[in-house]
């Protein structure tokens, strides 16, 4: 570890973090908390804690062989959390702790923890537990009890059966639970026939182009599908989120544009999908930030979201007719923030948005990738936008992504 590393994790990788706008760390997981005991988060030095073999080896991907070395504890994630000003989402692991530990953790937070989930996945045969709707609901409702008991503020959610699950689990689990936890998760990863990335031609590589939008596109028609199942009163946490396999691919332009219209389809629709939390999953050498023993660096998914992040604090533009692969927010001192995105490989795109009478360009990037293939990234670039006649102008080259910020 550098010299410079913050409990034991590098200060260059936890400036990306910050880099890429993180607000909610979930921990410890994802299917590491089939396995987790949080107790053993209480131990200082990491050299003392066991590592944990998971439930079945795909938990941990191929890093880990099926375990986890548990070298990040309870109050390293807490300060990680403080540093970069994030909130902290933990989870439970109802399956092999009592209500009485859940309740415990929640103490030993002292109130630094207000975001909780009843556990990752249940219901599905890689993680432990009852695999049905009403066996979950009854295994989790006395740890939400004994957890509300303790912090009657805590905002808690439950485990979903995703992406398609069934009304048995709406029924018997979602509803039966709202009292006590008003949000269910949704996962969801996308994937197409033959996961393969062919960059072998022009026209193969259009296509892939072409079919990772489709991804989107089907993404929110399935967010928006599951949202007509619920009632209103449910909050859905959309708290997973990626394209599959990307732990074993090289970073790719692809993956940028795909970052940066889901960003734009979950502010399109948050309202209307009843979105209480979105997280991306995950960061660290999974596509937003590559990690090497001695340097690290963000990816092309990277670059987008920490474009697509100068929306935080902002409120949607009412522009009527604005253009599907851009989006646009009011900021409270008044100026506004525009994104776009271009998935064409062939074809460059002209936008003209409305600048509201915000007639000053304050600040513009360009991101142009330096090839279309695995393992080419976007190279930052003046702006190259203007304001005419009250609308501001912009054509952004293939497989491009840009931002501005007008002001009066």
């Amino acid at each position: 570890m550098p010299a410079d590393n913050f409990r034991g994790m590098r200060a260059d990788v936890i400036e990306h973090l910050r880099d890429i706008g993180t607000s909610i760390v979930r921990w410890p997981g994802g299917n590491f908390a089939g396995e987790y005991r949080w107790r053993d988060g209480l131990i200082p030095d990491p050299d003392e804690r066991a590592p944990l073999q998971s439930y079945t080896e795909i938990e941990t991907q191929p890093h880990g062989l099926g375990y986890d070395q548990n070298d990040i504890g309870m109050e390293d994630i807490l300060a990680l959390c403080e540093r970069i000003g994030a909130q902290p989402f933990f989870t439970i692991n109802a399956t092999w702790e009592e209500p009485q530990d859940s309740a415990d953790w929640v103490k030993a937070c002292s109130g630094r923890v207000k975001l909780w989930s009843l556990g990752n996945e249940m219901g599905y045969g890689h993680m432990e537990g009852p695999k049905g709707a009403k066996g979950y609901t009854d295994m989790v409702r006395p740890h939400a009890e004994a957890m509300l008991k303790v912090d009657p503020t805590l905002k808690i959610t439950a485990s979903g059966l995703y992406p398609g699950g069934g009304d048995d689990w709406i029924e018997n689990s979602a509803k039966a639970l709202n009292t006590l936890a008003p949000v269910i998760s949704y996962h969801r990863y996308d994937i197409w026939d033959g996961c393969l990335y062919d960059y072998t031609t022009p026209e193969s590589t259009e296509r892939l182009f072409a079919t990772v939008s489709q991804c989107v596109d089907r993404a929110m028609d399935s967010l928006c599908a599951f949202r007509s199942r619920l009632p209103w009163n449910i909050g859905i946490s959309y708290d997973e989120w990626n394209l599959w396999y990307m732990w074993y691919r090289q970073e790719a332009i692809v993956e940028g544009l795909y970052a940066a219209k889901m960003l734009t389809g979950f502010m399109r629709n948050w309202e209307d999908a009843g979105l209480t939390y979105v997280c991306y999953f995950q960061a660290i050498n999974e596509q937003a930030i590559t990690v090497s023993p001695f340097e690290s660096h963000l990816t092309s998914l990277g670059e987008a979201m920490r474009l697509w992040k100068g929306h935080v604090g902002g409120t949607p533009s009412a522009i009527p007719d604005l253009p599907e692969n851009a989006f646009a927010t009011d900021a409270p001192d008044g100026s506004r923030y525009v994104t776009f995105y271009n998935f064409s490989t062939v074809k460059p795109c002209t936008f003209r948005i409305p600048a509201g009478g915000r007639g000053k360009i304050v600040a513009e990037e360009t991101l142009v990738p330096n090839g279309l293939e695995s393992g080419c990234r976007f190279e930052r670039k003046p702006g190259t936008g203007k304001v005419v006649g009250g609308f501001y102008e912009l054509t952004l080259g293939p497989a491009g992504l840009a931002s501005v910020r007008l002001s009066d």
